[in-house]
């Protein structure tokens, strides 16, 4: 039987996240319709995949859920509505602040302490994506309206992703991505409600991306990085996610032919080395921890 390692499926959900931002810019819906109709037949799709496989939530989790899926819906309305306000680069560079805020979190959430190497390919990774960011600030403008949202973005989804740790360990992927994606959408119909967004009629041509947002992006995506979580820290699989602006830019030249400047590229380079390095860093100091355990088992139990 094929097996999908963990890191393989975090590399397979970079890329179909990334294709969000082509889909998005095809759309004339507005940004809370966008994120609502990805994430709530996100969730009617894991609902069908489940076919029966729900596990009831324990109380003491349902709290945790529920607000991970309020941080989903936050991220995905303040980060789609910054593609309108700024370039892709800089919306999806801004975004790739997370590991420093789930890095923290984590730290003090969970105790976890990391290599002085992962350490650097954080720093490494941040500076890449921030380089992008200001590369294409100098040389195309840019829009503090729309970088603050993306950084929003970022605060929000590190929230997501720090909450979904607490839960992951003991709750089934079906169960906590379909109630994730749940209670996301449903966080958003306050906020359509409040700024008077019709939710139809729309295009056809939006319906699609609607579903291509949903099926491709969202469960081969973020689905892809809550099965992760289960056997990888948020903060490997938050880094791993700085991976987006290269593919962002990537899908971003095959539909619009846009192509990012040489200071644009160097800080690409400098993102994906940063990604690399935190990776091979951290994953060998959990394997040496796991090897460790493993002598200290054998040596009390002979």
């Amino acid at each position: 039987m094929f097996t999908l390692k963990p890191q393989a499926a975090v590399l397979l959900g970079v890329l179909a996240v990334s294709f969000a931002t082509p889909l998005i810019k095809l759309s004339a819906a507005p940004a809370a319709v966008i994120a609502f109709y990805r994430l709530f037949l996100a969730a009617l799709a894991t609902l069908l995949l489940a076919r029966g496989k729900l596990e009831p939530v324990p109380q003491r989790f349902r709290w945790y859920i529920f607000l991970a899926g309020i941080f989903l819906g936050l991220h995905f309305a303040v980060w789609i509505a910054s593609l309108s306000f700024t370039s892709v680069l800089s919306s999806v560079a801004l975004v790739t602040l997370q590991p420093v805020i789930v890095a923290v979190a984590s730290h003090y959430f969970f105790k976890e302490h990391l290599p002085l190497m992962a350490y650097l390919g954080i720093a490494l990774a941040l500076a890449g994506g921030l380089g992008v960011a200001a590369a294409d600030f100098f040389t195309q403008g840019g829009n503090l309206y729309g970088d603050l949202l993306a950084f929003l973005g970022a605060v929000f989804i590190s929230g997501y992703l720090v909450l979904g740790r607490f839960v992951r360990n003991s709750i089934g992927t079906f169960t906590y991505t379909f109630w994730a994606y749940l209670f996301a959408a449903l966080s958003l119909l306050p906020l359509i409600g409040v700024r008077h967004i019709p939710l139809a009629p729309y295009p056809l041509a939006d319906w699609l991306i609607f579903a291509a947002l949903a099926l491709v992006c969202t469960l081969l995506g973020h689905s892809v990085f809550n099965w992760a979580l289960a056997y990888l820290s948020p903060t490997t699989v938050t880094v791993a996610i700085l991976g987006e602006p290269v593919g962002a830019c990537w899908w971003d030249y095959l539909f619009f032919g846009q192509l990012p400047n040489p200071p644009q590229l160097i800080a690409g380079v400098l993102l994906m080395g940063g990604v690399a390095l935190f990776l091979i860093a951290a994953n060998s100091s959990s394997n040496h921890a796991k090897n460790a355990m493993a002598k200290k088992h054998v040596k009390i139990f002979p």
